[in-house]
């Protein structure tokens, strides 16, 4: 994981969690790519994935269990899907001729 970019603390169950979220790399976003290639992309599938690479979370807790409110406020720090819709490097391979 990359150097943290944003920090946040909440309250979690009643105990300060600190959040920290890494900055996307090129080669993270290119890797969501299956996600939104599917043909009805999960939202599920792309938080989950960007949970996982992006978010550490200080105690550690299971992210499984985040209510709705506090994994919104999470998300609110990661990209958008819609965001790394756009960052994704979809290009025609090009020929030596």
């Amino acid at each position: 994981m990359t150097k943290a970019s944003k920090q946040m603390k909440i309250k979690i169950d009643g105990k300060e969690v600190t959040i920290a979220v890494s900055k996307a790399t090129f080669f993270d976003v290119q890797s969501m790519s299956r996600i939104f290639l599917s043909g009805e992309p999960d939202l599920e599938d792309y938080w989950r994935e960007a949970f996982a690479r992006w978010v550490t979370a200080s105690p550690s807790i299971d992210f499984n269990e985040l209510s709705a409110e506090d994994g919104a406020a999470i998300a609110d720090l990661l990209p958008s899907p819609s965001e790394v819709v756009t960052w994704l490097n979809f290009r025609q391979a090009r020929s030596d001729e």
